[in-house]
């Protein structure tokens, strides 16, 4: 992760901002996931970690994911252990 930001997101956002003419400040909110290291910096980006588990409360787009991921992972539990 540590290498994607510094190597991908740091370079793709100065450009983007550049070639729009604004200046290079910018918000990058993180969820909680293990693999974000807590120690990334850089001194035009803020990063904000979001609450650990309020991934499906405040990504609306996630709910249907994970909704729909819960449905299909009860569905082939259940047919696993069908009455004979």
């Amino acid at each position: 992760f540590r290498e994607w930001f510094l190597e991908s997101f740091v370079p793709e956002v100065e450009n983007y901002l550049k070639k729009k003419n604004l200046d290079f400040k910018v918000l990058l909110l993180l969820d909680n996931v293990p693999g974000h290291p807590q120690d990334l910096s850089h001194p035009n980006i803020q990063i904000e970690f979001l609450p650990p588990n309020t991934t499906s409360l405040i990504q609306p787009l996630d709910q249907g994911i994970i909704y729909t991921f819960k449905s299909y992972c009860i569905r082939r539990s259940l047919q696993d252990f069908r009455l004979y």
